[in-house]
């Protein structure tokens, strides 16, 4: 168990150090569903879930085992082309589909309930999930084509709190309704990657519960700046701590070094399509 965790934890290691690792490989072979992996997490009894395009794999070191639909049951996954993964602090397993919204994990029976989008102003904002992320304040936040969720749990029931783009109302979430990434914070402020740049919300409590309140944007500039994105297509965000000087080798890959007044420095992936 801990070599396979070793193999995705030990790459970042690699590009600070000339150092001799060993990796094991993973595959078919062994019992993988797919070899495309889209989402990765791991559970406090030391499980691997693998999100493929063809089902959701638990690893336990040794073995798959493989969840797939299952034709007319409801309690299996709603299909399986698996996008996004992220164990909540309660060690509830969240699985996101391309195109039948989200799960909910119950290891007891090794069963799934299903959350979809619908006109229900509860209901998730759409099926198609591209990222689940849990802060650490133990919020769980869903991005999808169409929006951005956060998971409400009260009494055994699960709604959803949307943030979209509203063009009637002057307060409306801004236009960025497809989320690529998200990300929370040493400060507890919700960064959001989309197709259209990087945004950056206070994240505000209130007696109604939680709201958004936005401060910055950032987006590539018609002209060549030195210290604009190189592209709007935002992939990845994440804290500066010791990898920063690895990130800022690989720029010419489109890594952007991001700087926010005084606040900690952000390392912000691109998708270049120059």
């Amino acid at each position: 168990m801990k070599y396979f965790f070793s193999f995705i934890w030990l790459l970042v290691p690699m590009w600070l150090a000339a150092q001799d690792y060993h990796f094991k490989q993973i595959s078919l072979t062994e019992g993988l569903s797919q070899s495309s992996i889209n989402a990765i997490g791991q559970d406090k009894n030391g499980f691997l879930w693998l999100g493929t395009q063809d089902g959701l794999n638990r690893f336990d070191g040794n073995e798959f085992t493989i969840y797939k639909n299952i034709p007319f049951d409801s309690s299996s996954l709603a299909e399986n082309f698996i996008t996004a993964i992220s164990v909540d602090h309660k060690q509830q397993l969240w699985v996101g589909t391309m195109n039948e919204g989200l799960h909910l994990f119950h290891p007891d029976k090794e069963t799934f309930s299903r959350f979809y989008h619908s006109k229900n102003k509860n209901a998730l904002s759409n099926n198609n999930i591209t990222k689940i992320y849990t802060d650490n304040n133990g919020r769980v936040w869903v991005g999808t084509t169409n929006g951005l969720n956060l998971i409400i749990q009260k009494k055994g029931e699960v709604s959803f709190k949307k943030f979209q783009y509203n063009p009637n109302l002057a307060r409306s979430f801004p236009d960025i309704n497809y989320v690529n990434e998200i990300f929370v914070d040493s400060k507890n402020d919700l960064w959001l990657g989309t197709p259209n740049g990087l945004f950056q919300f206070q994240i505000v409590t209130m007696k109604k519960g939680v709201e958004l309140k936005k401060k910055n944007y950032w987006q590539k500039s018609e002209k060549p700046l030195k210290n604009t994105l190189t592209s709007n297509t935002i992939k990845t965000i994440q804290e500066d701590e010791f990898l920063f000087n690895a990130q800022l080798q690989m720029n010419k890959y489109g890594i952007k070094r991001l700087i926010v007044l005084n606040e900690d420095e952000k390392i912000v992936g691109v998708l270049d399509l120059i």
